[in-house]
């Protein structure tokens, strides 16, 4: 639906000519025809043509890209990002050898991975290839904003930050009605923080309400305005300054991956992008999203190394990274296994039974555990002077997985056991995913994420996390808890022992 919703909205604002694509023969041709009929009747000259050959779009100014699957009952994350990075990898050689000077819009998710899939496929530069999703998010937010005030969405002007999904960032502070920050409204007495924080999730929640509404179908109106919007940016050279997910390289403290932020389009493409000051609780936001994102990304990785590159340049997902301070490479996983009976006692406590091991980690990394009351504490590189677990009961798993770039390990990732009430072994058990910024004397480690293993691609969130880990202030941050409102990952404590 919304390649035909497209293609219509071009011809009523005579953007130009349109080529449809698609691979089942007579539906581009089908859809062609009935829009240029309607020509007459609203007063447009755009000529249609469908097709079934890349060949078709030879010269193309424009290409905007919704081939792929929609997700489906009984379909994974990971099998949906298979059968969409197939179609990207087809679709961006189609561009590559047909139209390598056009302007490329991607709208297939998930987006902030197909992206940047289509980018590599294609070879096109960087700021020529770009996903639509803020502008959409943001109208989502705008729209509901303005039936809160009750004014026109025309003096509501508001953006949305990183990933396309539950973890974007719509910005209040930023958004305003009438030039009036909304923060200000609150104060006025026009709305309360709990309001807006119910607006700013239903943002997150937009797609996923519209598809519980129609049952067979998903939002095809207001993401096809989005992406003429962008469109028309770049053929009239309008330098608006759009919300896109954007190539970033160094921007926001991330590099060589595509987020969503604010851009300028004009006729260069992507020509600039515009970084906001972001306080300490909007940064963390947007640090988990871009770590969602990591987490596609990764998981797109583990997709090739289970599938086997068809061809040198197979879904070319290898290398993606963020930018940490003092890290100027991809980093890798190195596994260590973790023997607790193996460990050197540190100290004990007989009248409680707490104990604190020191046990083997990578050279010059030794693992810090402590045992008080049936939960566990784990440090790396150095013990730190906080107590971080879980709320309820729980053990560790025994294999710690270490992100290393440039030879040293900058965090680490290890399973927890949560007693949840259930009996039985550790699969009966709640489990988590817990990353940790590796200590050194100088700065020492502490948690930087908590990620419930029941989290779709967990293992790829936790190094998106892991990636971020060099960025995180301990003592000051508050590591971040990723799953449901009600999991138990929201039960992880970090405090400082009395006394300390």
């Amino acid at each position: 639906m919304i390649g035909g919703t497209l293609a219509h909205m071009i011809g009523l604002k005579e953007l130009g000519d349109v080529v449809l694509f698609d691979i089942a023969d007579g539906i581009p041709q089908g859809k062609g025809l009935d829009i240029a009929e309607s020509a007459p009747v609203d007063g447009f000259d755009a000529k249609y043509v469908g097709a079934n050959s890349y060949e078709a779009i030879k010269g193309a100014d424009v290409c905007i890209v919704t081939a792929g699957v929609p997700r489906k009952p009984g379909m994974s994350r990971d099998d949906l990002l298979g059968i969409n990075l197939k179609v990207m990898e087809q679709v961006g050689a189609g561009i590559k050898k047909y139209a390598p000077d056009a302007f490329v819009i991607c709208i297939t998710n998930p987006l902030d991975a197909m992206v940047w899939a289509l980018q590599q496929f294609s070879g096109l530069p960087k700021n020529k290839v770009c996903g639509m999703a803020g502008v959409l998010d943001s109208a989502r937010f705008r729209h509901f904003l303005a039936e809160e005030f009750d004014v026109s969405v025309e003096d509501v002007t508001g953006f949305v930050l990183g990933g396309h999904g539950d973890t974007m960032v719509p910005l209040t502070r930023y958004s305003t009605v009438a030039g009036i920050p909304l923060p200000d409204l609150v104060k006025m007495g026009w709305t309360t923080k709990e309001k807006l924080d119910a607006i700013v999730q239903r943002t997150r929640d937009g797609g996923a309400e519209i598809v519980g509404l129609l049952k067979t179908g998903s939002a095809y109106y207001a993401p096809a305005s989005s992406a003429i919007a962008m469109a028309e940016s770049y053929l009239k050279d309008k330098k608006r300054v759009l919300p896109c997910a954007a190539h970033l390289n160094g921007q926001y403290g991330v590099k060589n991956m595509y987020v969503g932020v604010p851009t300028v389009i004009g006729a260069g493409g992507v020509e600039r992008i515009i970084e906001i000051d972001l306080n300490k609780t909007e940064q963390k936001m947007f640090d988990k999203s871009v770590a969602s994102v990591a987490g596609l990304c990764e998981a797109c990785e583990q997709h090739r190394g289970q599938n086997g590159p068809r061809h040198a340049a197979a879904l070319l997902l290898a290398g993606v990274w963020l930018l940490a301070a003092g890290h100027a490479h991809a980093a890798e996983s190195v596994y260590t296994t973790l023997d607790l009976d193996a460990c050197a006692v540190l100290d004990q406590d007989d009248e409680s039974g707490g104990i604190s091991l020191q046990c083997d980690g990578l050279p010059g990394h030794p693992v810090f555990a402590s045992e008080g009351d049936l939960r566990f504490d784990v440090d790396y590189g150095v013990p730190n002077d906080r107590w971080e677990s879980f709320g309820p009961f729980n053990s560790v798993g025994e294999t710690v997985e270490w992100r290393v770039a440039d030879g040293e390990p900058h965090a680490a990732i290890l399973r927890f056991f949560i007693d949840t009430g259930m009996t039985g072994g550790p699969e009966d058990k709640g489990q988590a995913l817990v990353v940790s910024r590796v200590g050194t004397e100088a700065v020492p480690g502490c948690v930087v994420a908590v990620i419930d293993a029941k989290v779709e691609q967990a293992n790829g969130v936790a190094r998106g996390a892991a990636a971020m880990a060099t960025r995180f202030a301990c003592g000051t941050d508050m590591p971040a808890a990723i799953g449901p409102e009600d999991s138990f990952a929201r039960s992880f404590n970090s405090i400082v022992p009395e006394g300390q």
